[in-house]
């Protein structure tokens, strides 16, 4: 037995049988998206309060990316199982189509 690869076979790059859905590839920019409208938010309410505009910046900055960092952990806490999939696919496709 022989532990060297076959050289009529070629090799297939990694990653190459999975393809990401648009919805898995447009994931950051929903969590780019959320946190950038939250910060914003937090941003208008520091300036019409306290009109000092460096405070505002440093608050929209930290506001920005706690949020963000929020909204990633609860993305990778939300991972879907096989039997979860299967039950999405079934009440999408109560007829079996495809």
């Amino acid at each position: 037995m022989s532990t060297q690869p076959d050289p009529k076979k070629r090799p297939e790059p990694l990653g190459a049988e999975f393809q990401p859905s648009r919805r898995d590839r447009l994931r950051p920019v929903e969590l780019v998206g959320g946190s950038g409208i939250g910060a914003v938010f937090v941003g208008l309410i520091v300036l019409m309060t306290t009109q000092q505009l460096v405070l505002t910046l440093v608050s929209t900055g930290i506001t920005f990316i706690v949020i963000l960092m929020v909204l990633a952990l609860f993305a990778m806490g939300a991972k879907q199982d096989a039997e979860e999939t299967a039950d999405l696919e079934r009440q999408n496709n109560p007829d079996g189509e495809k």
